[in-house]
């Protein structure tokens, strides 16, 4: 199973780095996590869209999920027509709110197979098994295994929620850490790089890689503060980033 981190971008996009999306391939299956802005350029680097197996949005903030929009002319009107309805899960909440953007189209609904992030889904070759995030919005985060490896992604959270139990034994964790100790917020919904070694750590995981990072972040504070509390392998993902799960 290998992880594409197609962008990493915390919050919004920056020049060279999408906001969130990463592409999880084993066998001839494909899952795209997420779908902020400029990933689905990024995608097309990688693969076509209509060989994806299903998208997986986390949540409706506009930099988890708005550029599903370009995969839907990508599979609408251009190169990837006709392949049949892509399977997108999410929070219903998703569908609902980017439904009622694009409005009542019979396109839209020919594209897309939605179906609510709950229990398990079984694409492909990959399980994917959910649970609930802490954040200002419904958050799902997602734990996908081909049978033999396995990787966890928090999706945006604060402490709380389910990731920690969704995470035990993961042989990596894809955490946010939108903050370092020394900006952190009076805003309980994301993780400092801190927070997030914290989680690993208790969680048993076999590595961390750190995603969601404002671009006005060092990276290698971020790394320091996680690895303050996680002695396993520590990295932040960085667009075009290719690692063996």
């Amino acid at each position: 199973m290998q992880l594409h981190v197609l962008g990493s971008s915390g919050t919004s996009p920056s020049a060279g780095n999408p906001a969130s999306g990463y592409l999880i391939a084993a066998g001839s299956s494909a899952v795209l996590l997420d779908a902020g802005p400029g990933v689905a350029m990024a995608l097309l680097g990688v693969m076509p869209p209509q060989d994806l197996d299903a998208v997986f949005l986390s949540h409706r903030h506009p930099d988890h999920c708005s550029d599903l929009f370009a995969i839907f002319h990508h599979l609408a009107y251009g190169p990837g027509a006709g392949r049949g309805p892509l399977p997108v899960i999410s929070p219903a909440d998703v569908w609902a709110a980017m439904t009622a953007f694009v409005g009542s189209s019979d396109a839209w609904r020919d594209v897309f197979d939605w179906r609510e992030a709950v229990a398990r889904s079984r694409i492909g070759e990959l399980e994917l098994e959910f649970g609930a995030s802490s954040h200002s919005v419904p958050v799902s985060c997602v734990r996908v295994s081909d049978g033999k490896t396995s990787l966890t992604y928090s999706g945006d959270t604060g402490p709380g929620g389910d990731l920690s139990e969704l995470a035990m034994g993961t042989g990596t964790l894809l955490c946010e850490a939108t903050y370092q100790d020394a900006t952190e917020a009076d805003y309980p919904f994301h993780l400092t790089a801190r927070q997030a070694g914290v989680l690993a750590r208790t969680s048993g995981v076999g590595r961390l890689i750190l995603t969601h990072l404002p671009p006005t972040l060092d990276s290698e504070i971020s790394i320091e503060e996680a690895a303050s509390e996680f002695e396993g392998e520590t990295l932040v993902a960085a667009p075009g980033m290719v690692i063996q799960i």
